[in-house]
């Protein structure tokens, strides 16, 4: 889960954990095109890390297809709130140049917003509504 790190003459790029409720797919409905573009459009400036609650049928399209824009998909199967939480944690502290937490949704955020400000009190915080 680490990134490698960069030689002296490449810049170090920012990096941004957006929690999700799934994989967004580009041609889905309004909430998950607009999640999809908010990934790419963060793709070209930071390190996306992105962590789906639950994976859409289309999944393994979909992430290529985010892939393709730069984005590092942690895909797991359905699981329950508290692993999420662990997940969560682990990619906070497993990523130091981590500079921001972003979270798709007002479901996702209140299921989530406490554990990311406790695991990531430093940060800088963020929604897609």
């Amino acid at each position: 889960m680490k990134t490698k790190r960069a030689a002296p003459s490449e810049k170090i790029r920012s990096q941004t954990l957006m929690l999700v409720p799934s994989i967004p797919s580009p041609g889905a409905s309004t909430a998950e095109g607009t999640a999809y573009k908010a990934l790419s459009l963060l793709a070209k400036n930071s390190d996306v890390l992105c962590l789906p609650e639950d994976r859409p049928l289309s999944a393994r399209l979909d992430e290529a297809a985010l892939s393709a824009k730069g984005v590092a998909v942690y895909a797991f199967a359905p699981v329950t709130r508290c692993e999420i939480s662990s997940k969560l944690k682990a990619l906070i502290s497993d990523n130091p140049c981590l500079a921001a937490v972003g979270m798709v949704g007002l479901e996702v955020m209140r299921r989530h917003l406490i554990d990311a400000r406790v695991f990531a009190p430093r940060k800088t915080f963020f929604a897609v509504l």
